[in-house]
């Protein structure tokens, strides 16, 4: 790279990591290409209308909001947010990927990216200082402190147009983070009911979550709940969580559900089951330094262990059986314990009584670890008199069992 290039890069890298992202996102479903042969008279300015213009030439094109436009280039949520759990809430935090880093360079400040793998419209904007989104007919964001992130996601069109819409499944219609708050929209069918769902969660005020049956006012469906901490939203409200809430936040999680059990629930559950021999040595790399007299030394490992368990599920279960073992000094114990509270969620402390519970069974189908599902899958088919049925290698396989279990068991309890 030349010396000119070099200074471009380190500037834009300088610019990037100082900047704060206001990200406007547009979803859309192409409209069908017969649609666009409908209308043939010239539009109001006097040009043509849709269906009369002739498309671009060249590949990538698709026909949004009146206009013609191709993508940038493709990113898939993961590229754009991160949801994870902190102090019993749900956060989602920007993480713009090289990906999409790449595509707002040269100094652009809108770009079209094709989301993938549903193949939607993506409109996102790059604004630096904090002066908000410079979209038309877009509402100014509020400001926020310098450095801060802050993502809006809304739909242009929805994947159904006109009466079909809340027929559509369960789909986000909109998304928004910002430091301290997470909102959520979604619409579309569940069972035999079209229905909205809307969750938000502040910093300060806990998590409001509401479900409206959109053709019956007084359905049994129809919910508006307050927790103070949306993790302890399962535990009153099972059903509606795991019908409504879970499938509008997959997406968002890579296709996980978030209110599944955690890593250390799961490990814990299954004590028979090992860490893999890499899993078990990075543990043990980084337990030296979680005992160490320098805080920041401590805290550099602490940080290094949840990273690690990040990219490696089995670090978590080499770091339950060493908690179970002992053998720790008492700050090596107290930073193993509270990793391992981050990274439990299930609302059953008990494990012996979590193998018993059905649903935790089911959930587990869908764990990363095959040994974790082939355990499961026996435990379940003890659980419900009858085998199961699965390949536990084949993860595809278990989600869809997992999925259908899943309904059964709430269609055999009532509202």
């Amino acid at each position: 790279m030349s010396v000119r290039g070099n200074i471009f890069a380190r500037t834009f890298f300088r610019r990037i990591a100082a900047a704060r992202f206001v990200v406007m996102v547009a979803i859309s479903f192409c409209i069908p290409a017969r649609a666009l042969a409908q209308s043939t008279q010239p539009g109001p300015s006097g040009g043509h209308a849709a269906g009369s213009f002739v498309p671009p030439r060249g590949e990538g094109w698709r026909f949004v909001g009146g206009q013609w436009v191709r993508p940038s280039g493709a990113c898939a949520w993961s590229d754009l947010i991160k949801l994870g759990w902190r102090d019993g809430d749900l956060v989602a935090t920007p993480c713009p990927g090289e990906n999409a880093r790449a595509m707002l360079r040269g100094g652009r400040s809108n770009v079209l990216i094709e989301l993938r793998p549903g193949g939607e419209l993506i409109l996102a904007a790059r604004v630096e200082w904090g002066f908000g989104p410079r979209i038309a007919a877009r509402p100014q964001l509020r400001r926020l402190k310098f450095g801060e992130f802050n993502l809006q996601f809304s739909i242009v069109e929805d994947r159904v147009a006109g009466p079909d819409r809340d027929r559509a499944p369960l789909h986000l219609t909109s998304v928004g983070a910002e430091p301290g708050l997470l909102s959520v929209t979604g619409l579309g069918k569940v069972e035999e009911a079209a229905v909205e769902v809307k969750l938000e969660i502040t910093e300060s005020a806990g998590a409001n979550v509401s479900v409206t049956d959109r053709g019956d006012a007084q359905s049994p469906v129809n919910l508006t709940v307050h927790v103070d901490h949306l993790i302890d939203l399962p535990s009153k409200h099972e059903r509606e969580t795991r019908e409504y809430l879970s499938p509008l936040l997959r997406p968002l999680a890579g296709g996980a559900d978030v209110f599944g059990p955690g890593a250390a629930d799961v490990y814990k559950s299954f004590e028979a089951i090992e860490p893999s021999p890499a899993a078990r040595r990075a543990f043990e790399s980084l337990l030296p330094n979680l005992g160490a007299d320098d805080p920041a030394d401590r805290e550099a490992a602490a940080k290094a262990l949840r990273e690690e368990a990040a990219a490696d599920v089995q670090i978590v279960c080499a770091a339950a059986r060493r908690a179970r073992a002992g053998e720790m000094s008492p700050q090596q114990r107290a930073l193993v314990e509270s990793f391992l509270r981050d990274q439990s969620r299930h609302p059953e402390p008990d494990a012996a009584r979590r193998r018993g519970n059905e649903l935790f069974l089911i959930d587990c189908l869908e764990f990363d670890d095959p040994r974790v599902r082939a355990a499961a899958s026996e435990e379940l088919a003890r659980l419900l008199g009858r085998p199961i049925g699965i390949d536990p290698a084949s993860a595809p396989q278990c989600g869809a069992a997992a999925e259908a279990l899943r309904r059964a068991y709430f269609s055999r309890r009532p509202r």
